[in-house]
């Protein structure tokens, strides 16, 4: 009778072990980068997710290998959270002729191609429904932005850029390593920062949820270098980077992305890019619209305010003159 509650207790140990060990192996998967076989294969990720397909010569001398590898690595280490619905894969060419030629990818001095397939597209819906990568540059960065655009997704450390809020920062630090007049160059830096608070408020399209956290970011960048100098740049981004190089770190993925966003925020103040006129010039209309939009809505506002007001205030000798007439009616049918 012993020997079989013990052995009975070792069968259920065995068992909680398999168990925990399957489920910690289904926690601690994390997506990574598909060796796709088959066509089939890919139809049957895109019934659920969006798929994104390098094309490519099985042993290629171009740089397109390291790049992919590069952009997989960036892949592995996002958060499973902003992952989630869209896979990441590639296939040989010169292997699988027929999916390339599906793809519309088939063309070898085009290789490596990158070619997206949101969810829910068909087979018959091919090639024309395949959204091929069509930017010069193959780098991380670049496939990252053509991800954000076509299926709203961010991939990888670099998490969340604002066009606008680049521009101001690259004319802010223009004007703080110029040399411009203290007065004058004050005058206009203040006038930045200003800008870039009214932008800050202003409605706008955008991929990120947590846009004002973003926001939030850029703002206090302005405001320090402000006050302490473009000094603060540099020596705020060392000591973040000593902080994600630590090999005893034990910050939380959400950590870290916050980290890495902080980073890309500095470096747009690190290395500001150069505006080009039309730029400018698309720049200023676009705020000079919101702001006139912005203008329009508290004037709309305004007007409703005042409109609720002065009919308050009309309201009650209304009712007093309507209160007067029923009294004479009512004497009138009493005589």
């Amino acid at each position: 009778m012993a020997v079989r509650s013990s052995r009975g207790r070792w069968r259920f140990l065995w068992v909680v072990v398999l168990v925990w060990t399957s489920v910690a192996g289904v926690v601690g998967a994390t997506k990574k980068c598909e060796e796709f076989k088959s066509g089939k294969e890919i139809m049957g990720f895109v019934e659920n997710a969006h798929v994104l397909v390098q094309v490519d010569k099985e042993f290629s001398s171009n740089d397109g290998k390291k790049d992919y590898d590069d952009f997989c690595k960036a892949y592995e280490m996002t958060i499973e959270e902003r992952k989630e619905g869209l896979e990441v894969g590639r296939i040989y060419g010169d292997k699988l002729t027929k999916v390339a030629n599906k793809l519309d990818a088939i063309n070898e001095d085009e290789w490596p191609k990158y070619v997206l397939l949101k969810r829910g597209t068909k087979v018959v819906d091919l090639p024309g429904a395949a959204i091929p990568y069509t930017g010069e540059s193959k780098s991380v960065n670049d496939i990252i932005d053509f991800l954000t655009k076509e299926i709203d997704m961010r991939i990888g450390n670099l998490v969340y850029s604002i066009d606008a809020m680049d521009a101001l920062a690259s004319w802010f630090m223009a004007i703080q390593n110029g040399n411009d007049d203290d007065n004058y160059a004050n005058l206009k830096k203040k006038v930045i920062v200003y800008t870039a608070k009214l932008c800050a408020i202003l409605p706008r399209k955008s991929f990120q949820k947590d846009n004002h956290q973003i926001d939030t970011l850029y703002i206090k960048a302005f405001d320090k270098i402000t006050e302490f100098g473009p000094a603060y740049v540099s020596k705020h981004h060392s000591r973040i980077q000593k902080l994600l190089e630590k090999e005893d770190n034990t910050l939380s993925p959400i950590e870290r992305d916050e980290l890495n966003q902080k980073m890309h925020i500095l470096n747009k103040f690190m290395d500001p890019k150069k505006i080009q006129f039309e730029e400018h010039r698309r720049f200023c209309i676009t705020i000079g619209i919101n702001f006139l939009l912005l203008l329009g809505f508290f004037a709309m506002v305004g007007y409703e305010l005042f409109f609720w007001l002065v009919q308050g205030q009309t309201k009650p000798n209304e009712e007093t003159e309507e209160s007067v007439a029923d009294l004479a009616k009512k004497e009138n049918s009493v005589e």
